[in-house]
């Protein structure tokens, strides 16, 4: 399955990602890009009073020949299925497919999400703030 086949993923993918293929993590401060021709596996997905989203697995697009990691995606649908409304990234790290899956099932309605790399985005953020006076959001 590729993302293309999830709803309007191609659409979202090119014209309402805040620039093509970005999908934020849930800091809303890193973005990697995804195509629509992204390979994906589906975890599961979820649509009651609490939840409408599509959970699945895909990596990346890759950069100077890096193997990118898998990342979750969790992507948000509009009520009556017919468009994606937003969604958001996490490492596909075990503790976190575990969780997505436990949300998915109603066990839960939320969780720590962790990363491959304990402290990697606070590590980033951090050099980021080092070298700037001031960080502006558009």
């Amino acid at each position: 399955m590729e993302l293309k086949d999830i709803l309007d993923m191609e659409e979202y993918l090119e014209n309402r990602c805040y620039c093509p293929g970005e999908i934020y993590s849930d800091d809303g401060f890193f973005c990697q890009i995804f195509e629509a021709t992204s390979e994906c596996k589906v975890i599961g997905e979820r649509n009651d009073n609490i939840y409408n989203f599509i959970a699945v697995i895909s990596k990346p697009k890759s950069f100077k020949n890096e193997e990118p990691e898998a990342q979750i995606l969790i992507i948000f649908r509009n009520k009556d299925l017919t468009m994606i409304e937003d969604s958001v990234r996490y490492d596909a790290t075990n503790n976190n497919i575990k969780l997505v899956k436990e949300i998915i099932a109603g066990k839960k309605d939320k969780g720590n999400f962790d990363e491959y790399e304990k402290g990697a985005n606070a590590k980033s953020l951090k050099e980021i703030f080092n070298i700037a006076d001031a960080i502006m959001i558009d």
